[in-house]
C-alpha cells in the first residue's frame, strides 16, 4: 500500500498526496445553542486517487478547554458538514482572523486552499 500512497513518480496512476501545515486559530460558532469551539486547523491533506476521485483530510485540534466526548462529537458533526441542508445543521459558522465563513466548504475552498 505504501507504494500506492507515496509513489516515486508524479505520473503514476496511483494515489498522490499533497499536504500543507497551517496552525491557524479559529472558532466554530453554533448559532442556535450559542456554543463556541475554539480550534486550530493544523494541516490539510489532499489525496488524488485514480478515476478522478480525491480525499480531503483536515487535521484539527480543539484548543479552548477540555471537553467531554459529547462535545467533541458535536464539534465533529458540525465541522464535517460541508454545506448544511438540514435545519438542525444550519447556523454553524467559522471565525478566523482572515475572515468569517458560513460553511465548512467556504472555509476550505475560499480560504485554506488559497493560502
Amino acid at each position: 500500500m505504501e507504494d500506492k500512497l507515496f509513489p516515486n513518480e508524479m505520473n503514476n496512476p496511483d494515489f498522490i498526496r499533497f499536504s500543507k501545515a497551517f496552525y491557524t486559530q479559529g472558532a466554530l460558532h453554533l448559532q442556535e445553542s450559542q456554543i463556541n469551539y475554539d480550534y486550530e486547523v493544523m494541516s490539510i491533506d489532499v489525496t488524488l486517487c485514480p478515476f478522478g476521485n480525491g480525499i480531503i483530510t483536515v487535521r484539527t485540534n480543539i484548543t479552548d478547554q477540555s471537553h467531554d466526548l459529547s462535545d467533541i462529537l458535536n464539534f465533529i458533526h458540525y465541522f464535517r458538514v460541508l454545506e448544511a441542508k438540514l435545519r438542525e445543521e444550519k447556523g454553524a459558522s467559522h471565525h478566523f482572523s482572515f475572515g468569517h465563513c458560513s460553511s465548512t466548504s467556504e472555509l476550505l475552498f475560499k480560504y485554506l486552499y488559497l493560502i
